[in-house]
């Protein structure tokens, strides 16, 4: 998408539009989004980082250790088929739920630059790796024009 340039008046000049899309608007102004504005010249040292989404992986252990706490003593007290009976289901079900949770959840993206060059916020979240790329690109783009 090329950069759409609109006569509308503004103490910093035309905006251009550089990114449009899912409620995030990126000018050569603004990085906008549903619950926030930032002017693009109180943006600094652009970061950028990518979260695993491991939360489901690590719930899926300690379940899987939980239960291996709570069934162990048991197994004393019941027959030993029988408690092999519950201990294998016991362990497999949370290490094939942390599994899936790991395979299938993507990983998260972040934008993370310095506001007024105190703070680092989280500007953009996605899982969509096209779409932080569009993302983060635009917002490089507006950062270079707005420090000519």
């Amino acid at each position: 998408m090329s950069a759409e340039l609109f006569q509308r008046p503004s103490l910093d000049g035309p905006e251009i539009y550089y990114y449009r899309r899912n409620g995030t608007t990126i000018t050569s102004n603004y990085f906008t989004t549903p619950v926030a504005r930032y002017h693009i010249r109180d943006l600094t040292r652009f970061a950028q980082a990518q979260r695993a989404a491991d939360s489901g992986l690590r719930a899926g252990l300690v379940t899987a250790a939980v239960e291996l706490v709570i069934v162990l003593p048991s197994l004393s007290i019941l027959n030993p088929s029988v408690g092999f009976a519950l201990i294998v289901p016991a362990l497999v079900i949370p290490f094939l739920v942390a599994f899936a949770y790991g395979k299938w959840r993507p990983a998260e993206f972040e934008l993370l630059p310095n506001y007024r060059g105190r703070q680092q916020v989280t500007l953009f979240l996605t899982a969509d790796q096209q779409e932080f790329g569009q993302v983060a690109r635009a917002l490089m783009r507006a950062a270079e024009g707005a420090q000519r």
